[in-house]
């Protein structure tokens, strides 16, 4: 007498999945400070990390450099321009704009890791003896535009 014994196997699944967390941050190799002592114009280099599409917002204090204690003097205006080629960003826009505050986006191009640079570029020297100060805010984050393909 021959018997076979045949065993069935029940169907498996399995589930692969995996997550990364959305990251978006921007670091100024050069300092975060810009001297504009005795020149008109000044670049800093900086780098980007963004493995989504990124937005940034832009605001000044002052609306230019603001001569410490002489609150009559008006600020100096100065031309903002922010370039990030890698990711086809590119910001451009007044101190006396940037008090309102501006977005800018990369219309769906993600970056990753890309250099870019800051120039700032006074409309008119700085004439009168004493200290200029003003404070550029740059808040770098994921973008909520559609990703270019």
């Amino acid at each position: 007498m021959i018997s076979s014994n045949i065993s069935y196997a029940d169907n498996l699944s399995l589930s692969i999945y995996g997550s990364i967390e959305s990251k978006c941050e921007i670091i100024f190799s050069g300092g975060n400070q810009v001297d504009l002592s005795g020149v008109k114009e000044k670049t800093l280099p900086l780098d980007v990390y963004c493995n989504q599409a990124m937005s940034m917002a832009i605001s000044s204090k002052n609306g230019g450099l603001k001569l410490q204690q002489k609150e009559n003097f008006p600020a100096i205006e100065y031309l903002f321009s922010l370039n990030i080629e890698k990711a086809s960003f590119t910001a451009v826009a007044t101190s006396k704009d940037l008090m309102a505050g501006h977005s800018f986006n990369s219309s769906g191009v993600i970056p990753f890791a890309a250099s870019g640079q800051i120039k700032i570029t006074l409309k008119e020297n700085l004439l009168y003896a004493g200290s200029y100060t003003d404070i550029i805010a740059i808040d770098v984050f994921p973008s909520l535009h559609n990703v270019s393909q």
